[in-house]
């Protein structure tokens, strides 16, 4: 820098008049002309030293001066571009107080962070030395490794842009949580075939378990990306369901904050059930209700006894017992018979599309038309000697409730557990 024209502003030009002891020696602007013809000789090297080594980074070129130079024209710089623009700065009681570079950008792209009914518009104004600490830190900032737990009882999320250190989230926590006083019992309700229920006793275990089943491993890896794309591990749905909720899941396993993440799985944990089911992974969908409910088990939320319910519905089928069905009953033993017929299909092609119509119902009447559609499909396999079957369409038939709306949770339950109508009686037959 030889004459700083290009600083006209008054603000800019006031900062400069107190460096003018260092800009003005005609012996500074020599030197400086000096070591730029040096560079233009030294230019062609560079490149085939580029050429050669391929170098990641910027090529930094020093010459050996005395370190208080190098301090003297940093100080120059610095106090030009220590603030986001030197047209914001005020000077109170010989103070000059500007917008902070760091962490903020106000122009045109972000007019809605001015405080429009200010005179004052910037959103907040420091110090010159303020500002410079707030420039060591997140110099300081850039180097480090990219972890959430830099420091004790913060949590902080960063990330670089062109080598600059930017923090999209940062809070305080007062406490950390590790291990649970009451381990979380993940149950086996569906009885999937060779599957032990399983004990989690610390948080970081419970993040596995949410990732994996939930989210098909698509979660912690995508917990800070906003550009997380369709793909064929992460359908658009998924997408969704990530967008949706997984600042809950960074506040609870990142910022040990539970509040939200009960509510996220009471509210979509059916979703991703279903997501599963459409995606062709029945196995994960079995995965996914068995954690939802141990889940709000766990929270004390009433819950489904599905062995119970299986004993009570085979005992109505069994003694032709037509007395009326309550809701959850109703949809239990819609998802059963919906299952059935579906594996009546002499289709080799058995997947998600032929669940797709019952998924889709969204109260009894639509369901109903649906399982009859479907009976009407592939009556011709079903003998009228079964009984059981027989007697749970006549109940599904029979139903009428007030509240035309579907207990979707029960009906997954009947779809996902072991099927009524494959189940053997004590003496050998399925019926």
């Amino acid at each position: 820098m030889l004459s700083f024209k290009e600083f006209d502003s008054k603000n800019e030009k006031r900062i400069l008049a107190s460096f003018c002891h260092v800009i003005k020696p005609l012996s500074r602007k020599k030197d400086i002309v000096k070591k730029m013809r040096r560079l233009e000789y030294e230019l062609l090297y560079l490149k085939e030293f580029a050429k050669e080594y391929n170098p990641k980074e910027y090529i930094r070129v020093y010459f050996d001066k005395n370190e208080e130079i190098y301090k003297q024209e940093s100080a120059i710089y610095i106090a030009l571009k220590i603030y986001n623009k030197n047209k914001y700065s005020i000077e109170t009681n010989k103070i000059i107080y500007g917008l902070s570079n760091d962490n903020m950008g106000l122009n045109d792209k972000k007019p809605f962070l001015e405080q429009k009914t200010r005179k004052l518009t910037t959103p907040f104004m420091i110090s010159s030395d303020i500002a410079m600490q707030s420039k060591l830190f997140f110099d300081w900032l850039a180097l480090q490794p990219y972890k959430t737990d830099l420091f004790k009882n913060i949590f902080l999320n960063k990330y670089s842009d062109n080598g600059k250190a930017i923090v999209n989230d940062f809070d305080y926590l007062p406490l950390k949580i590790k291990k649970f006083n009451d381990s979380i019992r993940i149950h086996n309700y569906l009885q999937i075939p060779n599957k032990e229920d399983d004990e989690i006793h610390e948080l970081w275990q419970l993040e596995n378990v949410v990732d994996e089943v939930f989210y098909n491993r698509q979660l912690k890896h995508n917990y800070f990306r906003d550009d997380l794309k369709v793909s064929d591990f992460v359908s658009k749905k998924l997408q969704q369901l990530i967008f949706e909720t997984k600042y809950a899941m960074v506040n609870y396993f990142k910022k040990f904050d539970e509040r939200e993440f009960y509510q996220v799985v009471k509210k979509y944990g059916t979703d991703f059930v279903i997501e599963h089911l459409r995606q062709n992974r029945e196995y994960r969908a079995k995965e996914s209700l068995n954690l939802k409910v141990s889940l709000l088990h766990h929270k004390g939320e009433q819950i489904m006894d599905i062995n119970f319910m299986q004993k009570k519905m085979i005992e109505k089928l069994e003694t032709s017992d037509y007395t009326n069905l309550d809701k959850v009953e109703f949809c239990y033993l819609a998802g059963q018979v919906s299952k059935y017929l579906l594996t009546k299909s002499k289709s080799g092609k058995k997947d998600a599309d032929m669940l797709e119509p019952f998924l889709r119902a969204k109260n009894v009447k639509k369901l109903k038309e649906e399982i009859k559609f479907t009976f009407f499909k592939y009556k011709h396999e079903i003998g009228l000697n079964q009984t059981k079957f027989n007697n749970a369409l006549s109940l599904i038939t029979a139903y009428d409730d007030n509240d035309p709306s579907i207990d979707q949770d029960a009906f997954l339950v009947g779809v996902l557990s072991q099927n009524l109508f494959y189940m053997k009686k004590e003496g050998g037959s399925d019926e």
